[in-house]
């Protein structure tokens, strides 16, 4: 069997800029039997992490709230973009503590992905946060108002069949958090 090769991208151009949030590239590619794509897009957007937490009483905490991406109020884990020179861990421990005021005592990555296996779409990191608790009020600035609410891992998996957290990252996240 032969090694599978890469793509070679000949030419990007910028098609839309709208830093930091996001950028589209035309691009022309070349694959590995030498056939040309000349319209070929890439979709660049900052990397960002989402938290699963997880309190000691085995519960998670998610915000409910407004989602323009869902088109509605859904269910989703606490998370943000990463920061210019900030580890992706510290970003996820400002957002939780910034979007629910928790903290949490133990910390371990679960990965990071690329959203868009075709497209790009940025990198998410995943970090699971066990014995979290509440330490202040929340104190986010996102655009979104949200609530936070307190589940059962059960409540959690039945959410997320109903439809009621519609949000891939969110859902992947609770997948590898807690691997039912």
């Amino acid at each position: 069997m032969s090694e599978i090769q890469t793509w070679k991208v000949l030419t990007r151009v910028i098609i839309y800029d709208c830093p930091p949030f996001l950028r589209v590239e035309k691009q022309t590619v070349e694959l590995p039997d030498g056939r040309r794509i000349d319209n070929y897009h890439f979709i660049d957007m900052p990397e960002y992490c989402v938290v699963c937490a997880i309190t000691s009483e085995s519960q998670l905490v998610l915000l409910r709230g407004y989602k323009h991406g869902c088109g509605g109020v859904t269910f989703s884990l606490p998370g943000g973009f990463v920061e210019a020179a900030e580890l992706p861990l510290a970003a996820a421990k400002r957002e939780l503590r910034e979007e629910t005021g928790f903290d949490a005592a133990d910390w371990i990555s679960m990965g990071s992905y690329v959203p868009h296996s075709n497209y790009g779409c940025g990198r998410v990191h995943m970090y699971r946060a066990s014995r979290a608790q509440k330490i202040c009020h929340p104190n986010s600035d996102d655009l979104e108002e949200s609530k936070v609410e307190i589940v059962s891992i059960d409540n959690a998996y039945n959410l997320i069949a109903e439809g009621e957290i519609c949000s891939l990252s969110s859902v992947s996240a609770i997948s590898l958090a807690i691997g039912k």
